[in-house]
Formats: structure tokens, sequence, C-alpha cells
């Protein structure tokens, strides 16, 4: 979903379904991907007999800004499929609820304070720029995530993505 932080997406591999759990595992093993921007960039998580979880380990900053993927992986006919959701972690979310739902009381209590008075001129306007702000940030911030997790996760199973 484009406007709020969350995601899935379908992989369609010709790999068999321990195949593709081990090259996922393989991720763990201290695979840096690095860059001026990123920094080091390593993986952790873990896997189960057929459903994975993996975050993102980026030196300097903090693992629970990072989205994570949760997967299943299932065999086919022609190879795997591989459902993926990409979430916040329930830390990030609880911050989140806690910031947006505080601005957002203060934007309402400033909006009813300015109808009490019928003046919108009243109405401070730095909150309302701070909510749309940090939303839009977090919200740019989340599918660039999305898509970088898709390119790695393509390469990485050899494979093709179906939208969903």
């Amino acid at each position: 979903m484009k406007f709020l932080p969350f995601d899935h997406f379908t992989i369609k591999t010709s790999l068999t379904k321990n195949e593709a759990m081990k090259r996922i595992e393989s991720l763990f093993k201290k695979r840096p991907s690095s860059s001026i921007l990123k920094g080091t960039v390593y993986y952790g998580g873990e896997t189960l007999t057929h459903t994975f979880n993996i975050y993102k380990i980026v030196k300097h900053f903090n693992r629970l800004v990072y989205p994570r993927l949760v997967g299943s992986i299932t065999q086919d006919k022609e190879g795997s499929t591989i459902k993926v959701k990409v979430r916040f972690s329930i830390m990030f979310n609880i911050f989140l609820s806690i910031w947006f739902g505080s601005i957002s009381l203060f934007v309402l209590f400033n909006i009813f304070i300015a109808l009490k008075s019928l003046s919108i001129s009243d109405i401070r306007k730095e909150p309302l720029f701070s909510l749309v702000g940090f939303y839009i940030a977090v919200i740019a911030g989340f599918n660039y995530c999305c898509i970088e997790y898709r390119k790695e996760m393509k390469e990485l199973l050899q494979a093709q993505v179906i939208e969903d």
C-alpha cells in the first residue's frame, strides 16, 4: 500500500523450496552490501521449515526503524512461490501511534479552539505541518525500503516479482 506502512508481494521462482530457503539463510552469513548513504548492511533473522523473518542490521542505525520481511514458501509445479509481507517492528508501530496520536490531538485541539472563537486565523499551523511532514517522511522511507527489498529478493532468488 502506497499510503500506509504495510506492503506485501509474491515472488515466483524456479528454485525448489529447499533451495530458496538455503539462499535466504545465506543472507545471515554477514553478506555486506555497502553504499555511501547506507553504510555497511548486514542481515539478521530466522528461518523455520517454510517461513522466514528477515531484518536489516545497518551500522549506525537502530534496526527497529527498518521494516522487516516476513514470508512463507510453498512448492508448486514450476518451482516455488514466496509470499512476503513487509512491516515495521511492533515497537516502531507503537512509537508511530503515540507520535501521530499526540500531534493529531494537538491539531484537533487547535481546530476546536479556533471554531470556538470563530476565527480560522487562530489555528496554529505548525503541528499540522509537523504531522504531514513526518507522515510523508515515514511513508517515503518505508516505500524506498520496500523497493530495495523487492530488488534484493528478486536478485537473490533469481525470480520475478508478482504484484499483489
